[in-house]
């Protein structure tokens, strides 16, 4: 399964690119969504792993842009906005709305990720 890591946190996203290297996953990551995009327009990706609130092109574009190109990608969100913040609650759901296929509020466990993969994968 080839994977797309997207998060403007450099260590969260080399972490979770070498994780899931070490899991047998084929992994390139971005630090927003214009790079993403950029990178998606050259490789197939079976699923893309995106934060929600990046600089450039956020997680929510991302999502919508994925989903418009039909190719068949899935989507896991990650979202670090605590519940108590403006629309905290909602982030992650809006995500799903939007065409997330999964999504997980950070901080989060290894094997809460690599199950949410999993899960898509059998989709």
């Amino acid at each position: 399964m080839k994977l797309l890591v997207v998060d403007d946190d450099s260590a969260l996203r080399t972490l979770v690119t070498s994780l899931f290297s070490h899991e047998g996953f084929d992994v390139m990551s971005a630090e927003d969504g214009d790079k993403a995009l950029r990178l998606m327009a050259s490789n197939h990706f079976d699923c893309v792993i995106t934060d929600i609130f990046m600089p450039n092109k956020d997680g929510y574009e991302l999502i919508r842009d994925i989903v418009n190109k039909g190719n068949g990608t899935k989507i896991v969100a990650l979202s670090g906005m605590p519940e108590t913040a403006e629309f905290g609650k909602d982030c992650l759901k809006i995500a799903s709305m939007l065409g997330a296929h999964n999504v997980i509020r950070k901080p989060f466990d290894f094997p809460e990720l690599l199950q949410a993969v999993k899960d898509i994968e059998a989709i």
